[in-house]
């Protein structure tokens, strides 16, 4: 039984639908370049993981789970098994590392499971995958250096280019995948999760129920973050 499913017994709640549309929120100009020189800085002065050689891939977690042994001192978060059909136990990713703080000032839901992942351009298309539906964890990307050759695909509807300068939030329960066609520079990403339904009490150590309205979706959306 995952964190979530446990915290769906304790509190007695449901599931939610939601479609596979993805909002799209401008980022202020102050607030966006808050976000790029931290991510920066952190690339810069951090090793990241590689996950690849060739295109490479790299990535560094911002959020970790104690209790697993996670290569690279816990800095990738997603190399572990993933549970019933390739949904990741998200909500025990909620422990953030030091160069996550500026992350934490911008959200006002619990970030979950949240990286910094920089690509080259060659690939043609990562894997088809999905995670937690909207209702656990709403699924945010922020392009931070990116190019007009790199989209984003969910359900095989129309691929749409991810810009620098917007959030995108969308239900990762939907399959979705990255198309990169051929960049000429590397991409840079920030990618994380967004709790809905619960909040982690940091000084208590656990999870309790915020009471939120999880069937009106754009404004879940619209309060989960201050921008």
């Amino acid at each position: 039984m995952t964190v979530f499913e446990k915290l769906e017994s304790q509190y007695n709640t449901e599931s939610v639908s939601a479609g596979s549309d993805i909002y799209v929120k401008d980022i202020p100009e102050d607030i966006f370049y808050y976000i790029k020189d931290s991510v920066l800085n952190i690339t810069d002065t951090m090793s990241m993981y590689q996950k690849s050689n060739s295109p490479l891939y790299e990535t560094l977690a911002l959020t970790y789970n104690p209790y697993l042994n996670v290569p690279g001192y816990q800095q990738y978060s997603r190399n572990i098994g993933l549970g019933e059909n390739g949904r990741d136990d998200t909500h025990s990713f909620v422990h953030p590392l030091p160069s996550s703080e500026f992350l934490f000032s911008i959200c006002e839901y619990t970030p979950l499971k949240a990286k910094i992942t920089r690509m080259e351009g060659r690939y043609d298309s990562t894997e088809w995958h999905h995670d937690e539906p909207i209702d656990e964890c709403i699924k945010v990307v922020i392009p931070v250096i990116t190019e007009s050759q790199c989209l984003f695909q969910m359900d095989n509807r129309k691929p749409i280019n991810l810009e620098v300068g917007k959030a995108y939030f969308f239900n990762s329960l939907f399959h979705h995948r990255y198309l990169y066609g051929k960049c000429d520079n590397k991409i840079t990403h920030l990618v994380f999760g967004l709790s809905t339904k619960y909040q982690y009490d940091y000084s208590k150590g656990r999870w309790y129920d915020p009471a939120r309205d999880t069937t009106d979706i754009a404004t879940l959306i619209d309060n989960s973050v201050v921008f």
